[in-house]
C-alpha cells in the first residue's frame, strides 16, 4: 500500500498533537511516510513541533518529520494538506465571540455573526494554501478544509479554475462531508 505525505497547515496549533495521534492510530488504513508542519509563526510552531517530533520518534520512527515556515518546503511532495488554520489567532476568536454578545446576539466562533466573521476571514488563508498546493505539488493534493457555507464552494471552484489546477477539497457543512474535485 502506498505511504502518503501529509502537510498540516497551522502546525503551531495546540490541537495539532491530537491530529498527529489520530493519524498514527489509523496507520493500518492510512499509511504515512512523511508529516510536515507548516505555520507562519515559527516560535509558536517550534513548541508544538518539538513535542510531536518526540511523539513520532517513539511511536512511528519510520515517519519523516519536518516543521517549517517555508511554503515550498511544506507543500512540495505532499499528497494531502490538512488545513488547520485560525486567521487572526485567538485575539480575533475572542472578538468573534464577544462582539455579538455586546449586542445581545447569541452565538460563538463557529455560528452566528462570530462564525460568519471567522469564516469570511479564513477564505484568504484557504486560498493561499490552494495556491501553494498548485505551485509546489500540482499533480497531487487534497486539501482538508472546513467550509461552513455552500456559497464558498462556488468561490473555491472559480478560484481553482483561474489557477488551472486540479485539487480535491473536503467541504463540510450541515454535518455532512462532501468530496469535491475542483479542476481547471
Amino acid at each position: 500500500m502506498k505511504k502518503f505525505s501529509i502537510t498540516i497547515a497551522g502546525g503551531g496549533s495546540t490541537f495539532t498533537p491530537g491530529i498527529v495521534l489520530m493519524l498514527l492510530k489509523h496507520l493500518d488504513r492510512f499509511p504515512i511516510r512523511q508529516i510536515k508542519f507548516y505555520d507562519n509563526l515559527e516560535e509558536r510552531q517550534a513548541r508544538i513541533a518539538s513535542a510531536c517530533e518526540i511523539l513520532l520518534k517513539e511511536r512511528a520512527p519510520d515517519i519523516l518529520f519536518t516543521a517549517t515556515t517555508d511554503p515550498e518546503t511544506a507543500f512540495t511532495d505532499v499528497d494531502f494538506v490538512m488545513a488547520h488554520i485560525r486567521v487572526g489567532l485567538y485575539a480575533m476568536r475572542e472578538k468573534d465571540e464577544k462582539i455579538p454578545l455586546k449586542y445581545g446576539v447569541v452565538g460563538q466562533e463557529t455560528c452566528g455573526p462570530g462564525g460568519i466573521a471567522y469564516g469570511m476571514r479564513s477564505i484568504g488563508g484557504v486560498l493561499e494554501l490552494i495556491d501553494y498546493m498548485g505551485k509546489y505539488s500540482p499533480m497531487r493534493g487534497c486539501s482538508i478544509t472546513l467550509i461552513q457555507r455552500r456559497s464558498w464552494q462556488k468561490r473555491l471552484e472559480n478560484y481553482v479554475l483561474k489557477q488551472k489546477s486540479s485539487i480535491y477539497v473536503i467541504c463540510r457543512w450541515e454535518l455532512k462531508s462532501v468530496w469535491l474535485k475542483l479542476s481547471a
